[in-house]
């Protein structure tokens, strides 16, 4: 129910009955033939006075089928039930960006065929979970003075999404789907949603510079087939990609390593070939980032098959890879010096080149894995950690001459094997039953 503070009786000008409430104009019924492309205006003149528009009334623009577009300037912050509804030829609606949002019904949109949205400011409906679009919205941009993408934008399937830069992060209560998106910040869920941001298969995605941040569940049950996260993206949080399939996904060259939240990041996700561009690092204890099996709680079918790591890579954390045996080659950086414990646990690698300054194979790192030979010659090895090749299919291992330490049981049970090579000066090799 609107009140008034000051009203004027009614008058009409420029193709519109109206009058004066609170300040501002209020536009309630339109008296002449409007243009194929309207503009409502953003101030009218009363009585030598300038007026700025800042309601339009119910049912304002009814069944003016001649409209094809309307763009409502950034002075409206009132727009009645039914303002727009049952225009059949309405294709592109614009509201233009201003510092208020704009109350609205459910219902002011009712029944136009709306392709094109351009959202300057937020909309408010009476009831927070009406719906102002149909499903024929097909292109959605979402303006950088929007900070919230609440209920009401809820729409099936679009074929394009632009949401524009600003360092300010835009809250999702929705989950939307979209051939192409263009993600200019960061999407931070309203907390009453576990659905994500994006979702459904995709056929074009672009991460703009802003964007520093993949929260929880931002992407789930997201497809596409090439991912870029771009190396403005310094932190995944936990449950970031739930349950992506992504085809080819490259994680971008950066100084700064990509922390994770927690080894949860990539749960479920299926990713068929990884460039890796920067160090993996953790938040907390966690490990493996893109093993398909997490604390040993198995996901779908592992499906990683080609990973590339670029020279910017030194070291591969804890249990990276564990239970990727659908591994058919892995291109590691020469510059790795650690391979962590449990790296490529149980993959099927029949070969693999170390890298040149690799220092040391932790523990279990290589344990019950594939791997033919594992040939140390051109490194500067050091360590070999405790059952760092257990059970694996080992017949050949050449070790260099930095060698230092091989840890206990660091080939027990490598039933294959049959040759060592090495020109030792020093080794520590630990003794052992088996």
């Amino acid at each position: 129910m609107l009140t008034s503070m000051t009203c004027y009786a009614n008058f009409e000008k420029d193709g519109y009955s109206m009058f004066i409430q609170d300040g501002g104009i209020y536009l309630s019924s339109v008296i002449g033939e409007l243009p194929e492309n309207l503009v409502v205006p953003d101030s009218i003149e009363y009585e030598g006075t300038k007026y700025p528009v800042t309601k339009l009334g119910g049912d304002l623009y009814m069944y003016h089928n001649e409209i094809k577009k309307v763009t409502i300037p950034a002075t409206v912050t009132f727009m009645g039930t039914g303002t727009f509804g049952y225009w059949y030829n309405l294709k592109e609606v614009v509201i233009e960006k201003g510092e208020n949002a704009i109350n609205c019904y459910g219902n002011t949109f009712r029944n136009s065929p709306i392709e094109r949205l351009y959202l300057g400011r937020e909309l408010k409906p009476e009831n927070m979970y009406d719906v102002l679009f149909t499903s024929s919205l097909k292109k959605f941009t979402v303006g950088a003075n929007v900070s919230k993408l609440a209920h009401c934008y809820s729409v099936p399937d679009l074929n394009s999404l632009i949401i524009e830069d600003t360092q300010e992060s835009c809250e999702y209560a929705i989950q939307i789907h979209a051939d192409t998106i263009y993600v200019g910040r960061n999407m931070v869920s309203d907390g009453r949603s576990m659905h994500g941001a994006f979702s459904g298969k995709c056929k074009s995605l672009t991460i703009g510079s802003n964007v520093t941040d993949i929260y929880n569940y931002c992407f789930s049950n997201f497809s596409i087939n090439e991912f870029i996260l771009p190396a403005s993206v310094t932190r995944l949080r936990s449950d970031a990609f739930y349950n992506c399939c992504i085809k080819n996904m490259k994680i971008e060259y950066s100084d700064t390593p990509l922390n994770l939240d927690s080894y949860a990041a990539f749960y479920r996700a299926e990713i068929d070939s990884l460039y890796l561009g920067r160090q993996i690092s953790y938040s907390d204890n966690s490990y493996g980032a893109f093993s398909p099996r997490t604390w040993y709680i198995p996901t779908t079918n592992p499906v990683l098959k080609y990973v590339y790591m670029d020279d910017n890579v030194t070291m591969l954390s804890r249990a990276a890879f564990q239970y990727s045996n659908a591994l058919e080659y892995v291109r590691i950086s020469p510059y790795v010096e650690t391979i962590s414990g449990s790296c490529f646990d149980h993959t099927y690698l029949p070969n693999l080149v170390m890298p040149e300054y690799l220092k040391t194979v932790e523990y279990c790192a290589f344990s019950n894995s594939g791997i033919n030979t594992a040939d140390f010659s051109n490194t500067k090895l050091e360590t070999i950690g405790y059952r760092a090749f257990n059970y694996a299919f080992l017949t050949k291992v050449i070790l260099p001459k930095t060698i230092k330490q091989i840890g206990n049981q660091a080939f027990a049970w490598c039933s294959k094997l049959k040759e060592i090579i090495t020109e030792l000066s020093q080794v520590n090799i630990h003794s052992s039953s088996d």
